[in-house]
């Protein structure tokens, strides 16, 4: 029993270093101000639906936006990135593992604004949520929800 318990152990520890904790890429960088509590409950969201959420508590979200190249038009409250992709605002967890499948040749994917009902956000859903994705001055419509 002991050296079954200790090939356990041994076996667990190899894993470990082969594959490391976010090798799923399904760590996510939160970006958010301090004066926003709906981005919290955003990163929670996530994590109930099996993300890792690293939160980012940032003075300057317009760099944040800026260095990510999210039009003005698309923008929210947070701004998040997942392995290559930078999603904005509240996304729901099916689109951002449609595109973690899928993987398209995009490099923002947006839900603008603070729509009522998103995750995260209190309130009814009013209607589709409109997903936007971004590849250089590209815009298009990527899915609605």
């Amino acid at each position: 029993m002991r050296r079954l318990l200790l090939a356990v152990v041994g076996i667990l520890a190899i894993s470990l270093l082969l594959f490391p904790r976010n090798a799923s890429g399904r760590v996510v960088e939160l970006y958010y101000s301090k004066t926003c509590k709906c981005c919290i409950e955003y990163g929670k969201y996530l994590e109930a639906r099996g993300f890792e959420v690293e939160y980012k508590e940032t003075p300057n979200m317009e760099s944040v936006k800026t260095a990510a190249k999210i039009p003005e038009g698309l923008q929210s409250c947070h701004t998040s990135k997942i392995r290559d992709y930078i999603i904005e605002g509240h996304v729901p967890v099916e689109v951002i593992e449609k595109v973690l499948e899928e993987m398209p040749d995009v490099d923002v994917i947006a839900l603008p604004g603070m729509p009522s009902g998103s995750p995260g956000m209190p309130g009814p859903k009013t209607g589709p949520f409109i997903i936007y994705s971004v590849k250089g001055e590209n815009v298009k419509e990527y899915m609605r929800v």
